[in-house]
């Protein structure tokens, strides 16, 4: 396991890691033919596309398959499709929401009727798309010139004691360090040693460090090895993590 750290920043700022909570979803009577929805400064922090919010214009919304930005009033459109995830890119200069173990919070799984049957269960079916569903973001310093970012490979845990060993290295690690600088915190590829059921302890462990932003990527030892085809061979990871490709962007674009 290897952590790199990149372009320091010198001036302390604090990222927030009470800004928890979920994508917003409206349901309707009649599913929707579209996904539609607004990325949105959530004024309020309630995760919700209320009164106080207010539509962010140019981000970048895909269904895995096409791409669009978002209108002057933050909305967007684009087609529906069984199995997808609806994500949006970070824009720099914001934050996502993030759950409980930190992970942010910037895409919707749509898979009518969910996993095929897999050893650590994949995805619930969500059946039909909803009306909207509507993506908070807050406005953040992360649009710098130099930034940081954690980057940790192959952690690997395959079993139960081997996760000790995270808690031992990363997780001592990050609670050891001033992360009050740290822009995000990457794990690129076999996050699992196959036993993906272990994905819960160690998304604890490296909460403990209190660094919002934590992105990983699928490698290939994070598959559902039972799964009989691609379509379904990242589902569990989806359900952990979220998309397996994915963007996001921090800091600031050079013309």
């Amino acid at each position: 396991m290897v952590s790199v750290a990149f372009l320091l920043y010198p001036g302390a700022f604090a990222k927030d890691i009470r800004y928890i909570g979920s994508v917003e979803t409206i349901s309707g009577d009649i599913s929707a033919d579209m996904a539609r929805g607004t990325v949105f400064l959530d004024t309020n922090r309630n995760s919700s596309f209320d009164s106080t919010g207010i539509g962010i214009e140019g981000v970048l919304v895909s269904n895995g398959r096409e791409i669009v930005t978002t209108r002057a009033d933050g909305t967007y459109k684009l087609p529906v499709y069984d199995d997808m995830n609806l994500l949006i890119t970070k824009p720099s200069g914001y934050a996502a929401l993030v759950d409980d173990m930190l992970i942010p919070q910037f895409n919707y799984i749509h898979k009518v009727a969910g996993s095929p049957d897999l050893r650590f269960g994949g995805i619930d079916p969500t059946g039909p798309m909803p009306t909207a569903i509507n993506f908070p973001l807050i406005k953040d310093n992360s649009a710098r010139m130099a930034f940081e970012c954690l980057i940790f490979g192959d952690a690997q845990p395959y079993f139960n004691i081997q996760v000790s060993y995270v808690r031992e290295t990363a997780g001592k690690m990050l609670v050891a360090r001033d992360n009050s600088n740290t822009e995000c915190l990457l794990f690129e590829g076999d996050v699992m040693g196959d036993d993906l059921s272990l994905y819960p302890p160690f998304n604890r462990i490296i909460a403990v460090g209190d660094t919002p932003q934590h992105y990983s990527m699928g490698g290939n030892h994070d598959l559902d090895f039972g799964a009989t085809d691609d379509q379904h061979s990242f589902d569990t990871f989806r359900r952990e993590w979220g998309p397996e490709y994915y963007s996001f962007d921090v800091g600031m674009s050079i013309s």
